[in-house]
């Protein structure tokens, strides 16, 4: 039996959560720029930086400045200039396509990025919840909720990336699939698709959903498989040489079989004693162990594979960069997390670590410290 699509009290719950975060990591922002240690070097070591909005600008830079910093401003110089570089190609479309719409009503591609942003999260917490109430009891939904909410690199979420958008793809595609809205997740996974490489997984879940309805009427979730093609036409349009190219030219990643990753980042945390690479592997561990050891239904566990194998082909230089924000993609681990952290000490414990380490993370972001 198909669910309505509109229930109050998730929809209030996804705004209220979404509200509530979008006003503390701003107020945060706002308040920390005074404060923030900003190394020119360190800043000009990045691409794209010569035209980012200063301290002198005051509350402009408090409210928007703090958020231009690393992928964001790929992404906002797509959207002013298409894929005009060959070191672009690796950012996938959407996103700023939907920058670009945005941004010419509101004036400022960068508002535009964090507004999309942050109405991707409240899509995101409301399919969620809806998704999740079809398999476990509300006070897990809810438990699921804060543990996503506290992840320590969440915050990217409501900055100028497009995860928020990617996770709301995913969410709803699956969530159509499993009310046989075969159309719908067609279409939301051809969009997840083009909005990163992590977006072709949701073929696994709706591939598993669609073989266990034994429907032909599911065809239509094979739109989603489009993805790349679109993007790729879209590359070679621009007369530039593909991702897998730029990758190792531009990037200093290159692909590699996932063990090999694997193998690499445990070696060299070990004889290296690199904090960032253990912290990175800690996320990996959490996240995939959760997956993969409390398992809910098969699509999920499939997904979670897809999504690791296809992270870990691509062996980065620093190894497992950005780990702690990719893993957000996985969604179904914070339900398996949920349904172990029943205990409210446990469970408050580790959201008082995950909360700390998610600001100082923060912070790091807002000083050029470390790429999330």
């Amino acid at each position: 039996m198909r669910q309505p699509l509109i229930q109050d009290s998730a929809v209030k719950t996804a705004f209220l959560w979404t509200l509530a975060m979008r006003l503390f990591y701003s107020t945060i922002g706002a308040l920390a720029a005074p404060y923030l240690k900003l190394d020119p070097a360190l800043i000009r070591s990045n691409d794209l930086t010569d035209n980012l909005l200063t301290r002198d600008t005051g509350w402009t830079y408090r409210w928007l400045g703090v958020w231009e910093r690393f992928d964001t401003l790929w992404y906002l110089h797509i959207a002013a200039h298409g894929y005009d570089r060959p070191d672009a190609v690796v950012f996938f479309p959407f996103y700023p396509l939907l920058i670009k719409l945005l941004g010419w009503p509101l004036r400022s591609p960068l508002l535009a990025a964090l507004l999309i942003s942050t109405v991707a999260s409240f899509f995101l917490l409301w399919g969620l919840q809806k998704l999740l109430s079809l398999d476990l009891p509300s006070e897990t939904v809810r438990r699921t909720i804060l543990l996503l909410l506290l992840w320590p690199s969440s915050f990217i979420l409501f900055v100028g990336y497009p995860e928020a958008l990617l996770l709301a793809f995913l969410i709803w595609a699956v969530y159509c699939a499993r009310q046989q809205r075969w159309w719908w997740a067609g279409v939301l996974g051809l969009l997840a698709g083009l909005t990163k490489a992590a977006g072709l997984c949701v073929i696994v879940p709706l591939a598993v959903l669609a073989w266990r309805k034994r429907e032909w009427r599911a065809w239509p979730i094979s739109v989603s498989l489009l993805s790349p093609l679109l993007v790729t036409a879209l590359i070679k349009v621009s007369g530039l040489p593909l991702a897998s190219d730029a990758y190792p030219k531009h990037w200093r990643t290159e692909i590699a079989f996932p063990l090999v990753t694997l193998w690499a980042s445990l070696h060299e945390v070990i004889t290296q004693h690199d904090a960032v690479l253990l912290l990175n592997l800690v996320a990996l561990t959490v996240v995939f162990g959760a997956a993969f050891l409390k398992r809910l239904n098969w699509e999920y566990t499939l997904f979670a594979l897809a999504t690791l194998t296809l992270f870990l082909t691509k062996k980065t230089d620093p190894l497992l960069q950005s780990t702690n924000r990719y893993v957000l993609t996985v969604f179904p681990a914070f339900a398996s997390l949920a349904i172990w952290l029943r205990h409210p000490l446990a469970l408050a414990l580790y959201l008082f670590l995950a909360l700390l380490l998610n600001l100082a993370l923060l912070w790091s972001f807002f000083e050029w410290a470390l790429v999330v």
